[in-house]
Formats: structure tokens, sequence, C-alpha cells
């Protein structure tokens, strides 16, 4: 369980030691008599931006950015705008941190960075040194984040500088924390260790007992990683018995998970299991899918273990148990893997912003030196003139050689802008084509990592089992586990098919052959194929195409789309459902629709039809898998023949298909 314990890790460093501590309810009343405060204040002065309001607004900033499922903004934003009127300086970098701080916390690390980084422009514009070092530490914090080592540690270690000569324990003992959580990641476990040590001492002082808590539980983690499990579970323990006193669930859950780790670790699995049960009970309450994801996992490898070690009846039970837990992580794993991905790509794009701010900058001030060159060069310039007005003839003669030179100028000045246009263009043209590669290669490999792994997985842990027990397996639990198997690799192969389909498309090595053949005779062929399926659930399908309709296509793209368009229907229909696949001759063009009377779309899923990059799949409604190439395949087939492809579909109304192609010749 280290991915666990990483994780657990990061969230008790960064987010507990140093953002504010979530609000008790006792806050409630404050927030109340803040609120009729501002209330009466508005009623006497309706018109004045006074700074008792300013206070007032402040606060309850304050109070709500600590508040999980609330904002703060709107007293954020209008707080800012007080003190900004009436120059409070240091009341605009305490809501500027504020407001990084409620970003940070909203996932959106670009505006928290933006955030901060005004803050301590305003902080060290005018001397404000307490919310100058808040700025420094979460601008590094946020850098950590985002795998910037080196600048995380520059900003943190100039935050503890300001906060050692200021003597505030309280925020040097948060970054203390932070520090050694960098240590941690670089794995200098020796000076993580040293920073923790640092910070108990200085929490005797301050007597702030979530700095403990984070302390203990921290260097739990790092003995953990060092190998030495008791010193672990002493200061997990430490940690524990602090936060019972505290209440914090959140925080009693994680510490249960890590002593259970431990505990398994070491070999005492009733222990663990004690434990990571307790963890299971008080998770199930909260919606925090990746703790009670964590849980799952834990007991499916602890009752793994123990049915290893047995050699009696219990250890069927035990694989039993095994089984059932990691169904249970298995089926939350998707949604985490899409959350992780999705947070991911918006760390990578705040990355790619701040670095695209730093050249801009640097732009500017290249900008600046030329327009600094250019002044000069305009004051020698009349200089000159001025000088060489004293002798009438030579002046006459220097403007003339100026003004040409000039002209000539601006010519060639115009020739080498005119390159520039034509190299600018050519380069977004170039970014064009290699944004829609990375978005074919993005998915391509988006797929494999997740939809080629996990038939796999499951292969790989039933085949285990039976291979290890497959004595204490009644006949009932080996066919269900050998059906497991064979739908896995019938949707491997078909996954496989579609993939490999899919890259020949774009290498451009699938071969394009044009004849003549019946559209009608194509369609009842391929239905033919599908019959079997179609008739697991009972639905019929029924053809309206004239017979003499004769079409130039590819036959074997045409019957690709065929079949996938069918098979989606048959995926999507419910048991006694009806599929109609209809043509007509439209002159220039065959129109092909193929209609079903399923569950349908909504307008969201509809809009993630047919894109490269983004990687739709969803089950049909007896839980078929699908590969998510299928539409995209036809996309590329139909395009081949210069046709188009369009969907119509509301939710509970089914889904109709249209697809139009040109009415070719071989030698078109």
């Amino acid at each position: 369980m280290k991915k666990c314990f990483f994780r657990i890790f990061l969230f008790w460093l960064f987010t507990l030691s140093w953002f504010p501590t979530v609000k008790a309810l006792s806050a409630d009343t404050a927030i109340d008599s803040l609120k009729n405060e501002l209330e009466m204040l508005d009623r006497e002065y309706p018109d004045q931006h006074s700074l008792k309001k300013l206070s007032i607004l402040t606060k309850l900033a304050d109070y709500h950015v600590g508040i999980p499922g609330n904002t703060g903004l709107e007293f954020l934003e209008e707080a800012l705008l007080i003190a900004r009127e009436n120059e409070q300086h240091t009341y605009e970098a305490i809501l500027l941190n504020l407001k990084g701080t409620y970003f940070y916390f909203n996932n959106d690390l670009d505006k928290a960075l933006n955030s901060h980084t005004a803050a301590l422009k305003i902080s060290e514009e005018y001397s404000v040194s307490e919310e100058k070092g808040r700025a420094l530490n979460f601008i590094g914090i946020i850098y950590s984040r985002l795998g910037n080592l080196e600048n995380a540690f520059d900003f943190l270690k100039k935050a503890e500088k300001i906060f050692r000569e200021t003597d505030n324990l309280k925020r040097l003992s948060q970054t203390l924390n932070s520090l050694a959580g960098l240590y941690f990641k670089k794995e200098d476990y020796q000076n993580a260790l040293e920073y923790c040590e640092k910070n108990l001492e200085i929490g005797k002082e301050t007597n702030d007992e979530n700095e403990t808590i984070a302390t203990y539980n921290n260097m739990g983690m790092i003995y953990n990683y060092m190998g030495d499990y008791d010193s672990a579970l002493k200061y997990h323990e430490m940690s524990l018995d602090l936060k019972k006193k505290k209440g914090n669930i959140t925080g009693l859950i994680i510490s249960h998970i890590n002593i259970g780790s431990l505990y398994s670790k070491k070999n005492d699995f009733q222990k663990s299991i004690e434990y990571l049960s307790i963890a299971e009970e008080m998770s199930a309450d909260t919606n925090n899918k990746e703790l009670i994801s964590n849980i799952n996992k834990g007991l499916a490898e602890i009752y793994f273990k123990m049915g290893e070690a047995e050699d009696s009846n219990l250890s069927a039970e035990y694989f039993r148990k095994a089984l059932s837990y990691y169904f249970k992580y298995d089926s939350l794993r998707d949604s985490l893997f899409t959350e992780d991905k999705n947070r991911k790509i918006a760390e990578l794009e705040t990355q790619y912003e701040y670095l695209k701010k730093e050249k801009e900058i640097e732009e500017l001030k290249n900008e600046n030196t030329l327009k600094d060159l250019e002044m000069i060069k305009n004051r020698n310039y009349l200089n000159l003139v001025r000088m060489f007005v004293i002798i009438f003839l030579a002046s006459v003669t220097v403007v003339f050689v100026i003004l040409y030179q000039k002209a000539r100028f601006s010519r060639e000045l115009k020739v080498k802008n005119d390159e520039l246009q034509t190299i600018n263009k050519r380069l977004r043209e170039s970014e064009k084509n290699l944004q829609e590669i990375n978005a074919s290669k993005d998915i391509f490999f988006s797929i494999i990592a997740h939809d080629l792994k996990n038939p796999f997985t499951a292969m790989l842990g039933l085949t285990e089992l039976l291979r290890l027990r497959m004595n204490s397996f009644d006949k009932k639990d080996l066919l269900e586990s050998i059906t497991v198997i064979h739908e896995s690799a019938l949707n491997l192969y078909k996954l496989l098919e579609n993939l490999l389909q899919w890259a020949r498309t774009q290498t451009g090595k699938i071969d394009f052959f044009l004849k003549e053949f019946s559209i009608r005779d194509s369609i009842i062929n391929n239905l033919t194929l599908l019959r079997d399926v179609a008739k697991a659930k009972d639905i019929t399908m029924d053809i309206s195409v004239e017979s003499d309709f004769l079409i130039t296509a590819d036959i074997n793209m045409f019957n690709a789309i065929i079949r996938n368009l069918v098979s989606n229907a048959i995926k999507f229909t419910a048991n006694g459902g009806n599929i109609l696949i209809a043509a007509s001759d439209k002159d220039d063009y065959f129109e092909i629709v193929v209609k079903d009377n399923g569950i349908g779309m909504n307008e969201e899923n509809l809009n993630k039809l047919f894109k490269v990059g983004q990687h739709f799949s969803t089950k049909g409604t007896a839980n078929e898998i699908g590969t998510g190439l299928g539409l995209i395949l036809c996309k590329e087939f139909i395009k081949k023949h210069n046709g188009d492809i369009s969907v119509k579909s509301k939710i509970g109304e089914g889904a109709a298909f249209t697809i139009t192609l040109p009415k070719l010749t071989v030698n078109s």
C-alpha cells in the first residue's frame, strides 16, 4: 500500500499543516454575529465603505475560506474593492492570500499562484512582513505540488527566514513541516526527520496540537519508508491519541489505515484487520472515494495473505473475502483514475501558463530595452541635426542621405515582416498538426494504459487464484471464474482489433478499394453476423432498404461501419427492443439511418462522440463493455468516402445515427 501511504502523507503535510483548519461548528455563532453586524452597518451607512466594514468582511472571508463547501468569494471581492479604494495595503495583502487559499482548495492552481504572487508584490512594496511570509509559504507549497522542488525550497526557505526574524513560532512551525515534506519527496529521510524534530520543539512552546498531530503523522510515515516499523507505529499511535481528542473523522480514518498497514507489514494480520475494519466503519458516512478504495485494497491484500498462509478450510473463506474486497476496490478505481487524470492535466496546464508568463515577462524586458535604445538613438539624431544646421549645405546633404537610408530600411523591414508573417503562419499550421497528432497519441496511450490493463488484471488475478486454490473451488465458482476470463479475453480481442484498425487509419496504411455492391445485401450479411447477440437480448432488427440501391465504396469499411453502429444499438437497447436500419436515395448521395429505441443519451454525452481527444465509453443495458473506438473508426472510414455522420438522441427515446455517402464511381 505504498501509494496509499504516500498520498496520505502529502495530505497531512501540505493541507492540514499549512492551510486553515476546518472551522468547528461553534464558529457558526461568530459568523452569524458578523453577518448581523454587517447588515446593521449597511443600513446605517449604505453609501460608505468604512474600515469597520472592511474588517468584518475580512473576518467573514477568513471563516468561509476554511469551511468545506463554502466559498467566501463574494466577501473577498467586496473587501478587496474597499481595501484598494482606501489604500489599505495590509488588508489587500491579507485578502489576496485568502483568495489564493480559496483557489487552492478548489484545485485552480493557476489562479492560486497568481493571487499569492500579487500578495507577495504588495507585501514587498509596502513592507508587510507577516503577509510576505505567508505568500512565500503558499507559493512554495504550490510549486511543490507542481513538482518544481527547487523553486519550492527557495520560497519556503525565504519564508522560514522571515518567521524567525519576526519570532512567529506558529507560522515557523508550519513552514518547517512543509520543508520536511519536501525532503521526504526527495527521499532525504534524515533531513526530513530533523525538521520534524525541530517542529516538535516549537510545538512544546506554542501548544499547537494540530501541528503536533501532523508532525507525529509525518514522522510515522518517514520511519515506515525507512523500514523501522516499530518507530512508525509509535508515532502513528501518538498521532491517533491526539486526533481522538480533536474528533477529526478524516484524520482518524487515515491513522487507522496507516496503523493497520504497518501491522500487516509485521505479519500481525488480526491487528491489521482490526484497525482497517474500524477505518471501514468510520468511512461509511463519508464520500471520500480514495480513502474507501485504499481500505478495500488493504483488506483484500491481507485476506489474500491469510489465505496463502492457511492450509485448512479457512483458506477458501479468506480468498472469498479477498475477492469481495478486491471487487469493491476495483469498482472505485475507474472513477479515481479519471479524477486523478483530470487533476494532473489541470496541474500541467498551470505549469504551462507559469512558463508562458515567465517568457512574456522576459520578452517585455527585451522590448523595454529596445525602447530605451531607440530613445537614445533619437536624441543623438536630434543633436546631429542641430549641429549640421549651422552649415546649410552640409545639413541638406545629411538629411537627403538619412531619408534615403530610412526609405531603404523601411522597404527591407517590410520584406522581413512579410517573411516573419509567413514563418508564423507555417508555425501555427505546424502547431495545429502537432496538437491533432498529440490528441491521437494521448487517446491511444490512454486506452492501452486503461482499457487494455483492466482485462489483463482481471485475468491474471483469477487465473492466479485458480492456479493456487483450484481444489477449494466448487463447480459453480469455477464456471463463474472461467466465464469472467472468457469475457475479458473477448473484450481484449475486440479492443485490439479496433486499436489496430484505428492505428492503420492514422498512419494511412489501410487499404482502400472501391467496388459496386448492393446496400441491402451488405446490411443483411452484417445483421446475420450479429443475430445471436441481438437474440440473446430478444431484440428485433428490421430493414427498410430497396433492393436496387447500389453503392460504390470500400466494402470492408462499409461493413465495419454497419457492424459498429448496429453493435452499438444492440448494446444500448434493453431486452425486447427494436432496431431499424433504413436507406434512402437523395440524388447525389445515399442516406443510411440506424435507429434504436434504447436508453438514449443526454446533450453532454452527445458532444463527446466522434472526438479523438476524448475517450468516451459506457456500459450497455446488460453491462456490455466497449472500447470507445467504434464510433471514431466509423467517422474515419466515412471521412475517407467524403461522407458525413451525425446523431440525434434523447434520454429514454433511443438514438438515430445518420450517415451520408456520396454516389462515387470506381474511377472517382
